[in-house]
């Protein structure tokens, strides 16, 4: 299975592809926009590609057309020997996952994203901002997968802030409610300080940063964790609607002890 070195020179074929499916590889198309920051790619053929496997920090995002093609790609890692871990698995292929390594942890959600048909949301409330470096401590301290005191947990707000896919509101100059979109431009990090909630303000910001999503040619789209009423509630409200499936990120242990 070609690992490939030369990312540019695939991007197009993967780009055909992705144009046949654009629901189905909306995770992919947005972690190969940065191809500078791609750790591994792989993908079954680079011509005429029919999946592709990536590889940004410790996630994997895999994006296939049929399960042979899943097969092919998943069989390159070293299962017996590396931890494996997986960003918003289609639950179709996790009986794959399940065949190949021993799955330790998971945590399953339902992805929501709006239609290319619906209207775009406008928001231009005076109190809406852009967010800076200097968010990002407060913006770590209240994600829980986050530590403001890591130097590669700020590393990759200020990458996600650098982009400009990052909103938030801003009450008398105190930044109050935030969202931003992730290296898969997946809408996420919601966060509205406590005092704040139940005014409409995170719908706003989500509202303005699906906006910003779909202006820079993505489909604006999130995941929700089950159960999370806060969040669902606002993407319906934005027309968004549900996928049909559930999406896991989930890990594997080594079976061989190093």
């Amino acid at each position: 299975m070609p690992l490939v070195t030369a990312i540019d020179a695939v991007l197009p074929a993967l780009e055909t592809l992705f144009e046949q499916d654009p629901l189905g590889a909306m995770q992919m198309r947005g972690l190969l926009a940065d191809p500078d920051l791609i750790d591994e790619l792989r993908v079954d053929h680079t011509s005429a590609p029919r999946g592709a496997l990536c590889r940004k920090g410790t996630f994997y995002g895999l994006y296939a057309r049929d399960d042979a093609t899943a097969s092919l790609l998943l069989d390159e890692l070293d299962w017996p020997h590396q931890t494996i871990s997986f960003a918003a698995l289609p639950e179709r292929w996790l009986r794959l996952i399940q065949a190949r390594g021993q799955i330790q942890w998971q945590q399953p959600c339902q992805r929501h994203h709006l239609p290319p048909h619906a209207p775009t949301p406008h928001q231009r409330a005076k109190q809406l901002t852009s967010l800076t470096h200097e968010d990002i401590k407060r913006i770590l301290t209240w994600w829980p997968y986050g530590d403001p005191a890591e130097d590669k947990d700020r590393a990759y707000a200020a990458r996600l802030i650098g982009r400009g896919l990052a909103t938030g509101w801003r009450q008398d100059g105190e930044l109050v409610c935030w969202a931003l979109a992730g290296e898969d431009r997946a809408l996420g990090m919601l966060h509205t300080m406590e005092a704040w909630r139940r005014r409409g303000i995170a719908a706003s910001v989500v509202a303005a940063l699906t906006a910003a999503v779909r202006q820079r040619g993505f489909i604006p789209h999130g995941y929700v964790i089950e159960g999370n009423a806060g969040p669902l509630g606002i993407v319906k409200t934005l027309g968004y609607i549900p996928s049909a499936e559930t999406y896991f990120w989930l890990g594997c242990e080594p079976q061989i002890p190093s």
